[in-house]
């Protein structure tokens, strides 16, 4: 009788989860590293989140095409403006979508571009302005 072992690791990868980048207290442009807590700017895979952390009150610019896999405002100290008026400066935003949830303040985006299926929770009381409304 012949005993054959097999030895082998098997890994499993979880899938991949949008990791959260908290927008940091400044009007910096949106897709630039300093805008952000860390300093990184959020990429694809990440949900652009504004908290109690920007607390300014002000209206952000893009700096170009930025793309997230969602936008989420909970608390932060003004609405969240982006008056990205320029062709080719779109918040182009994947399947996670936008949360407003737990929003205490509005979102206005001037140019937005919805690159997959998704949903948007905009919490009662609370407005989402797409379009030339968003001013300071």
């Amino acid at each position: 009788m012949a005993v054959v072992a097999w030895t082998g690791v098997v890994a499993v990868q979880p899938a991949a989860t949008a990791a959260d980048v908290i927008k940091a207290n400044n009007t910096t442009n949106l897709n630039d590293s300093a805008s952000w807590v860390g300093g990184n700017a959020p990429t694809t895979g990440d949900v652009a989140v504004f908290d109690s952390t920007y607390a300014t009150t002000g209206v952000l610019g893009t700096g170009g095409l930025v793309t997230w896999q969602g936008i989420r405002v909970a608390d932060p100290g003004g609405d969240v403006i982006v008056n990205n008026g320029t062709a080719g400066n779109e918040v182009a935003i994947g399947s996670a979508g936008i949360d407003m949830s737990a929003a205490t303040r509005d979102l206005n985006i001037q140019r937005l571009r919805v690159d997959a299926s998704q949903d948007w929770n905009i919490a009662s009381g609370r407005t989402f302005n797409l379009g030339n409304s968003a001013t300071a």
